[in-house]
């Protein structure tokens, strides 16, 4: 996914700032000791940078973590990551391998260099429910066409979503020769 489809930086505490949070779409979160608000999205890797080093305590300087969502919105989802990563509660898999991993272990230093941007995809319709694929039943009640055509619609989108972060994660490898410390099991397993 080329860099200009995502927007300029914003520290992880003000998602806010943020325009078209309420779509799906890709985010990518950055650690950096340099301040990189409203930079434009770059994707960038320095390894294993971080005071006091050493292979159980360390974080890359750079994308850290690159996800999808595609049913739920990007507000949503970054909002469970933040409330994971800060202690509030767990509803992230990688913000609570994040917390446990490194969080604890470097202090609340690292908060105000946490950066995310994002690429919503607006063409997707939040308001429509997609109906359940195993309880439809339909012989009972066909879906009408205009339900039809939204359905599509969204399952297309789903897939444009999907195939945006493996190019994100192509453009990242390419660029940097590294998929994102926290998107590489073998670097930060479950």
């Amino acid at each position: 996914m080329s860099k200009k489809e995502f927007t300029k930086w914003v520290n992880i505490r003000e998602i806010e700032k943020l325009h078209n949070l309420d779509y799906p779409g890709i985010y990518a979160i950055a650690y950096s000791s340099k301040e990189i608000k409203n930079k434009t999205f770059e994707y960038f890797y320095s390894p294993k940078y971080a005071k006091n080093y050493d292979e159980d305590n360390y974080i890359d300087e750079g994308i850290i973590f690159i996800e999808m969502t595609k049913d739920r919105s990007l507000r949503l989802r970054l909002n469970e990551f933040i409330n994971t990563v800060f202690g509030i509660i767990d509803q992230h898999g990688t913000g609570y391998r994040f917390n446990i991993n490194l969080c604890k272990k470097m202090g609340k230093k690292w908060r105000n260099k946490l950066y995310v941007s994002i690429k919503p995809f607006t063409g997707y319709d939040p308001s429509f429910t997609s109906p359940d694929l195993v309880a439809l039943d339909y012989r009972e009640r066909p879906l009408d066409e205009k339900d039809l055509e939204k359905w599509i619609k969204q399952l297309k989108c789903k897939g444009d979503i999907a195939k945006a972060e493996y190019n994100c994660f192509a453009y990242h490898v390419k660029k940097c020769g590294i998929l994102p410390q926290f998107n590489d099991m073998k670097r930060t397993p479950k």
